[in-house]
């Protein structure tokens, strides 16, 4: 048996949650926890004899110290209204029919629905798994799917349909229930990934569409708009991403429609102006240390691309500066400084190749 390995880990916040207590971390550090008083438990050990008997076993008490009787769970919901019915009692007499019972009893709510609908449908199940050929009619399945079998309507009718499909999944995923159970599985899940495209799109349209209103509501009232740049250069107008600064070149992002985008590129120009200006000056006054001119060709400031060599002489270059935003004085200023530069850069690197080209004088004799 290989022993396990430790290697000390670090902690930290994300977003904006607080920092963690110091106690928290060093009792995490050093496995220090305060002790589990209690935990739910329940009765795993089931008695099928009858239908009271098993009613009886789920609700036995644990005998060991520490361990309290679970909340009752819908499964054990489900079964004691349904052995309330004098036809599903009648027919659970039967040893294999309580199994069974029990086993449908087991279904999931994918629906959410209320109590009494969820133990119809369980209900429905249990007769038809005990009667006649004791599997699930093809006639219902494709009934129950027929009526599913759309991707129209709004997000909370997609998001109903959707978990009903899943409930069929579900008794797809169930050989013992079905005669063509692999068929099944098939068509259920095309409709489910069919529906979940379908809710994905319309979710996304909402927020798209929430995001345009709240820009658009953001610039018709300019003094209040609630604009940033974070560290790694995102800005967000209102909570939402706009786009990407990087040095003084801004990337707008695409919107989904003529209208979104517009609402962006509107936004994000006024978001990044007075960022955009800011930097512009400070691009104009930093001194050589501050730059750095790429074998491409690109002049970088403070690590990130400015602008680009675009003709001229070694020591009188053109330097086109990269995006669009800012005061056209601003920027002349701005790309004089980029030129500026890259003649200096030049006259750095090519003076000592000019200089060992000079012919040397021979001292006279």
């Amino acid at each position: 048996m290989r022993a396990a390995t430790r290697k000390n880990g670090t902690f930290g916040v994300t977003g904006e949650a607080e920092d963690m207590d110091p106690d928290l971390v060093e009792a995490v550090e050093n496995h220090h926890f305060e002790p589990v008083a209690g935990a739910e438990w329940r009765n795993w050990k089931l008695d099928f004899s009858n239908l009271p008997a098993l009613i009886r076993s789920l609700a036995q008490t644990p005998d060991r110290e520490g361990l309290k009787l679970a909340k009752e769970a819908l499964d054990e919901t489900t079964l004691r209204q349904l052995a309330d019915d004098p036809d599903v009692a009648r027919r659970a007499r039967d040893k294999t029919n309580l199994l069974r019972l029990w086993d449908v009893c087991q279904t999931p709510d994918f629906r959410k629905t209320a109590t009494d609908e969820h133990v119809r449908l369980v209900k429905d199940f249990f007769f038809q798994l005990t009667g006649g050929r004791r599997r699930l009619s093809e006639d219902w399945l494709a009934r129950q799917y027929a009526h599913l079998d759309r991707t129209d309507g709004e997000i909370d009718a997609l998001a109903q349909r959707l978990a009903s499909v899943r409930t069929l999944a579900y008794v797809a995923n169930r050989p013992d229930w079905l005669h063509d159970a692999v068929g099944w599985q098939g068509r259920t899940r095309q409709l489910e990934d069919r529906l979940s495209d379908t809710l994905h799109e319309k979710l996304m349209a909402r927020f798209v569409d929430r995001r345009t209103s709240a820009l658009m509501r953001a610039l018709n009232v300019r003094e209040e708009m609630l604009a940033g740049v974070g560290a790694d250069g995102a800005v967000t107008v209102e909570g939402h991403y706009v786009g990407r600064l990087s040095g003084v070149q801004f990337e707008p992002a695409e919107g989904e429609s003529f209208l979104e985008t517009k609402a962006l590129r509107a936004a994000a120009t006024h978001a990044v102006g007075p960022e955009i200006a800011k930097r512009l000056g400070r691009l104009a006054a930093d001194d050589e240390t501050a730059f750095q001119l790429s074998p491409d060709g690109v002049v970088l400031w403070r690590g990130e691309a400015a602008g680009v060599v675009a003709g001229g002489q070694p020591f009188s270059p053109r330097v086109r500066l990269l995006g669009e935003l800012g005061h056209e004085a601003a920027r002349q200023r701005a790309q004089r400084r980029l030129e500026a530069f890259v003649a200096a850069e030049a006259a750095r690197r090519l003076e000592p190749r000019c200089a060992s080209s000079r012919p040397r004088l021979r001292r006279a004799r």
